[in-house]
C-alpha cells in the first residue's frame, strides 16, 4: 500500500512538470495537445487512491488521444486550418470536461481520513480542467464569431498553469514535510520501546506481583483503574508491563483486565449470586459499561449473559 500511496505522489509531480513545459508552449504558440494527458493523469491519481489495478491496456487507450493529435499536429503544423482547430478544441474541451466531471464524482468514495488532503487536491484540479474548457470554448465561439477579447486566453491560461504549480507544489513539499516527521517520530519511537532484557528469575517475581495484585487484591474491580494507577500500585516499572502485556499476555491492558473481571463474574453466577442482573453483575465486576460487560462476556465465555444463567441454572 505504501508504495501505491508514493505513486500518487509521483503521478501528481507528473502533472506538474507538464504543467510547467506548458507555459513555454503557449508562449510561443506551440499547439501540442499536452492539455489531452491531463485528464488521463487525474484519472490515473483517482485509481490510485481507489487502490485499483490497472491494466496496461486501458493506460494506452487513455492516452491514445494524446498520441493521435500529436501525429496529426506534426502533419498540419505547416499547414495549420480552421477546422483542424476546431477538431483541436473540441477534443480538449471533451477531455477536460468528461474526465473532470468522473474524478470529481468519485473522489466522495475515497475521501477518507488518509485520503481527504489527495481527494481534495484532485478537486482543484479538476475545477480547473473547467476553466481552462470554458475559455477554449469561448475561443471554439471566437472561430465562428470574432469578438473582442479583454484579456488574452494564452495568457489566462499560463496563470491558471501557474496556480496549479503552486498549489501542487505546496501539497509535495508539505507530504514530503509531514513524511520526514513521520519518519523521525517512528525512529524516536522504536529507540524508546527497545525492550528490554528480563530474566526467567525477573519473570516469576513479576508474576507473582501481577498475581498478589489481581487475585488478592482484586485491583481490577476498580471501575477507574488505569495502568498508572496499577503501576503506583504494584511499583512495577512500564516497560515491565508492556513487555507483559505484549509478549505473555499477547493483548492490550485493558483486555487482560477484562479477564479478570469476567472470571469474577463467572464465579459470582456459579456462587450465591446466580440470578443477578446485567447490569448490577457489571458493576460489581469493575466494568463501567453494560455493553463492554455483554461484548466480553460474550468474548471470553463464547454465550451471552442470558445464556450463562440458563446453562448454569441446569
Amino acid at each position: 500500500m505504501k508504495d501505491r500511496l508514493n505513486n500518487f505522489n509521483l503521478l501528481i509531480l507528473i502533472f506538474c512538470l507538464l504543467l510547467i513545459l506548458h507555459i513555454p508552449f503557449m508562449a510561443y504558440m506551440y499547439d501540442i495537445p499536452i492539455a489531452l494527458l491531463y485528464g488521463p493523469l487525474l484519472l490515473a491519481c483517482l485509481w490510485n487512491l481507489r487502490l485499483q489495478r490497472i491494466k496496461f491496456l486501458t493506460v494506452c487507450m487513455h492516452f491514445l488521444p494524446f498520441f493521435l493529435f500529436s501525429i496529426l499536429y506534426i502533419n498540419w503544423a505547416r499547414d495549420l486550418q480552421k477546422w483542424h482547430l476546431m477538431i483541436v478544441y473540441i477534443a480538449y474541451i471533451s477531455s477536460l470536461t468528461i474526465y473532470p466531471t468522473y474524478v470529481l464524482r468519485n473522489t466522495q468514495k475515497v475521501r477518507g481520513a488518509k485520503n481527504r488532503y489527495k481527494a481534495i487536491l484532485l478537486e482543484i484540479l479538476c475545477l480547473f480542467g473547467f476553466i481552462v474548457a470554458f475559455f477554449l470554448l469561448t475561443m471554439l465561439f471566437y472561430m465562428f464569431k470574432p469578438f473582442n477579447y479583454d484579456v488574452r486566453p494564452v495568457y489566462v491560461f499560463m496563470v491558471i498553469n501557474c496556480i496549479g504549480i503552486f498549489i501542487i507544489l505546496g501539497f509535495l513539499i508539505s507530504r514530503f514535510s509531514m513524511d520526514n516527521r513521520r519518519t523521525y517520530y517512528n525512529v524516536l519511537t522504536a529507540e524508546k520501546s527497545q525492550p528490554i532484557k528480563i530474566t526467567e528469575q525477573e519473570w516469576g517475581a513479576y508474576h507473582q506481583v501481577l498475581q498478589h495484585a489481581m487475585e488478592k487484591d482484586k485491583l481490577f474491580l476498580d471501575s477507574n483503574l488505569s495502568m498508572e494507577k496499577f503501576l503506583q500500585h504494584t511499583g512495577l516499572s512500564k516497560e515491565v508491563m508492556l513487555q507483559f502485556l505484549d509478549l505473555q499476555a499477547k493483548c492490550s491492558f485493558f483486555d487482560w483486565l477484562a479477564k479478570y473481571r469476567i472470571l469474577y463474574a463467572v464465579s459470582l453466577l456459579k456462587g450465591n449470586y446466580p440470578h443477578l442482573k446485567t447490569a448490577v453483575l457489571s458493576n460489581l465486576c469493575g466494568f463501567n459499561s453494560v455493553s463492554k460487560f455483554n461484548k466480553y462476556f460474550h468474548l471470553y465465555m463464547r454465550q451471552s449473559v442470558t445464556d450463562f444463567k440458563i446453562s448454569n441454572q441446569k
